[in-house]
């Protein structure tokens, strides 16, 4: 019996000293992978300044130099140089025995010069030390209108409101501002036809904007009935009548349904954040109005019973209103005399320092009291649902934000290693099939982000407003590689960087919390059954309560 025991021991024994051998095996393989992978980066930031260098070379003229590619980067990466170096360079970068000079090779180069400059006159995101020639490249007839549909009529509306205000007291029956509203009406036309040619008649009116863009319909049909019965008035087309001055009053008043308008615009995105957070907090301001009444009412029929000889508090109304005047501005009497002075002496003159004392409490409890009480919990209620709002807006938006970082990090690349990433047509797809094609497209490039080509990113103007349009916190651009590299492994693919940064955009909700809070409460459980040697359990298929 002590021999099998034996043999069983020494087989346990064996097992355990393969699987310790097989643990060192497996630490130095990661650590021969780690120094791969990190010499894999330095290949191709070195790749990518050799092609940068190539197309700045081009094809030498018959009385330039030839120009030898760099040998030092690659040989020093080997111990011993190999003995054909010049004719792998020679294949590598199409060496010319008969000239001499270094013709770019087709394999390597990947798109063509027309294919190159073509792509750089339609890109979207400039590089940050590009000077005006670059930027009148990338500006092209799309984005004109863009800029023209988008933040145009937002001044317009505003300098037409100030024109408006300016007439009421400047002989309002002029011509002049006849003439100056039919510009008016002709810039709102302009841009509903601009606005039509972009997004056409079905995007326009049944698109995502579509309430707005029938809002905006609706006042240019006001403006263009407006502007045409002033011209018919002026050219007596039409009798002038107080029918028709009536009209033209109330057409000019609706002009001021414009300013409406200008909430959707993102210059007035803070006071559309404002004005919404007035309309949420009406529902508490109601109650805090029915709580102030209820207070007022009680006391002024006390007031109407004790003091009713006096003139404000002859009736219960009166009695009410002069409350409301002493608890919100100068408690005085009709003729400007101090009324609680005058009540102390007159109504309350036997329990003058009791009326006193009451006086103050009451004003206390109402001035400093309810009313901050209101302006605490309104505040309360509007920051509350500005944060639900925020959410619902970050997460009806993540499509959105998704394709710009995925086109901001294309169109980087592009112009990093002069490779057309971005697909052509890009803008005729929504954006769901955008995200897909630019998916694929960056799928296709095997390219690693390491902690330097990432702070050169962030050097880019045009990338850090794209993080920040997503709602991306820049501000710890330092810490910002190290939290998006979870592995700690010094590079990132492009798949981890965009998922890594759509998961930090909006601010740390309950959710992120709750979730981070199981997850440490699930490892920490592995971490224990491990120190007790058991075998840890591996999440299987998800059992239903009532099991």
């Amino acid at each position: 019996m002590e021999r099998p025991k034996q043999s069983q021991e020494q087989i346990c024994h064996h097992f355990q000293e393969h699987l310790e051998k097989l643990a060192a095996d497996f630490t130095e393989l990661h650590r021969h992978v780690l120094l791969l992978t990190e010499e894999r980066g330095t290949l191709e930031r070195e790749a990518a300044h050799l092609r940068q260098r190539l197309a700045n070379y081009g094809p030498p003229g018959e009385n330039q130099k030839p120009i030898a590619p760099p040998l030092l980067p690659i040989a020093l990466r080997e111990a011993t140089p190999p003995d054909c170096l010049e004719s792998q360079f020679e294949e590598a970068f199409g060496l010319d025995a008969g000239k001499g000079h270094a013709v770019p090779n087709p394999k390597l180069t990947k798109v063509s010069e027309e294919e190159a400059e073509r792509y750089r006159s339609s890109k979207l995101l400039s590089r940050s030390n590009s000077g005006l020639s670059n930027m009148a490249k990338a500006l092209n007839l799309d984005q004109v209108l863009h800029f023209v549909a988008s933040s145009g009529p937002g001044f317009i509306i505003v300098m037409n409101t100030l024109a408006m205000g300016i007439a009421v007291d400047n002989d309002p029956d002029s011509p002049g501002w006849a003439y100056l509203e039919l510009f008016f009406a002709l810039c709102y036309l302009l841009e509903f036809t601009v606005k039509l040619h972009m997004l056409g008649v079905s995007g326009y009116f049944c698109g995502a904007d579509a309430r707005w863009n029938l809002f905006d319909f609706f006042c240019l049909l006001l403006s263009i009935s407006d502007v045409t019965l002033v011209f018919l008035v002026m050219a007596e087309a039409v009798n002038f009548s107080i029918g028709s001055a009536s009209v033209i009053k109330v057409a000019r008043l609706a002009r001021l349904m414009r300013l409406i308008r200008t909430l959707h615009f993102e210059f007035f995105s803070e006071l559309r954040t404002i004005l919404l957070g007035v309309f949420c907090g009406l529902r508490v301001l109601f109650w805090a109005i029915v709580l102030l009444f209820i207070i007022i009412y009680i006391f002024g029929i006390g007031m109407a019973t004790i003091a009713d000889d006096e003139e404000e508090f002859s009736t219960l109304p009166a009695s009410m209103f002069t409350i409301f005047r002493c608890l919100t501005e100068g408690c005085n009497a009709y003729d400007g005399t101090p009324l609680p002075e005058r009540l102390r002496k007159s109504t309350f003159q036997d329990v003058g320092g009791l009326f006193m004392i009451g006086y103050i409490l009451v004003f206390m409890l109402v001035s400093v009291g309810i009313f901050n009480l209101i302006m605490a919990i309104f505040l309360d209620n509007v920051v509350s649902e500005q944060t639900l709002r925020k959410q619902k807006e970050l997460a009806e938006s993540a499509l959105k934000s998704e394709v710009a970082i995925k086109r901001a990090v294309a169109q980087i690349i592009s112009d990093e290693d002069s490779v057309a990433v971005i697909p052509d047509n890009l803008e005729m797809l929504d954006l769901k099939h955008q995200s897909k094609a630019l998916e694929r497209s960056l799928s296709t490039l095997d390219v690693t982000v390491t902690r330097d080509r990432f702070a050169q990113w962030l050097a880019h103007e045009d990338f850090v407003e794209t993080l920040e349009g997503a709602s991306v916190d820049t501000s710890i651009r330092t810490q910002l590689f190290d939290i998006l590299d979870a592995d700690s492994g010094g590079l990132l693919s492009i798949d981890e960087l965009i998922s890594g940064l759509m998961s930090m955009r909006g601010h740390v909700t309950k959710g992120d919390i709750i979730a981070m809070s199981l997850k440490v409460r699930y490892v920490s459980q592995q971490v224990e059954i491990l120190s007790n040697g058991e075998q840890p359990q591996v999440p299987s298929k998800r059992r239903s309560l009532t099991e």
